[in-house]
């Protein structure tokens, strides 16, 4: 399983080992996974601060 913290911080390194390990990119596009986690983040902070 992968670590969200370290995938956020080291988006990088997690797109080249998804090459080495040639992967499907389409199956684990790290550009598109941190755009979803983002909105998801910020629409989680908008539900808490509605509460």
């Amino acid at each position: 399983m992968i670590d969200v913290k370290q995938a956020r911080a080291n988006a990088e390194r997690l797109k080249e080992i998804v090459r080495l390990r040639k992967v499907d990119p389409a199956k684990a596009d790290v550009d598109r996974w941190l755009k979803l986690d983002e909105e998801r983040r910020r629409l989680q902070s908008a539900i808490d601060q509605s509460n």
